[in-house]
């Protein structure tokens, strides 16, 4: 302590009344520049949180609208995959209707075919009898 007294009196001589107020003031000065830095940098961290808030909002909102994009492709593929299977399931049905068509055509053809033959037949047997028709 005996110390720090004698450094504080040695301290005190050198300086005089002028230079205490000089290096208060300039304390002071500095202090204020000092709040004013940091009054600063409070609003631009403020502003930093604003816009960082904001870019969070947004990013959410695209990745909402995104997901909403997905589920509606999704639900138009399968859409379409129903459709194909649905096309798909009638042409089999119509390729079935085709054979059996085609089958009932061939044998309406052998049947005209049979009845012309017969008609012939009993014309040339009216001819070869005499008959007239």
């Amino acid at each position: 302590m005996a110390t720090k007294s004698l450094l504080d009196s040695r301290i005190q001589e050198h300086i005089d009344g002028n230079t205490f107020v000089e290096i208060c003031s300039l304390l002071r000065h500095q202090l204020q520049d000092f709040t004013r830095g940091i009054g600063s940098l409070k609003e631009e961290l403020h502003n930093h949180s604003i816009a960082l808030d904001e870019g969070a909002k947004h990013v959410f909102e695209i990745a909402g609208i995104v997901q909403r994009e997905m589920m509606s492709q999704k639900q138009s593929f399968q859409s379409m995959k129903d459709d194909i299977i649905r096309l798909e399931s009638m042409n089999k049905e119509k390729d079935a209707e085709n054979v059996v068509m085609r089958k009932n055509i061939s044998l309406l053809y052998e049947a005209c075919s049979s009845s012309v033959m017969e008609i012939e037949n009993w014309k040339a047997e009216f001819v070869g009898n005499g008959l007239t028709l």
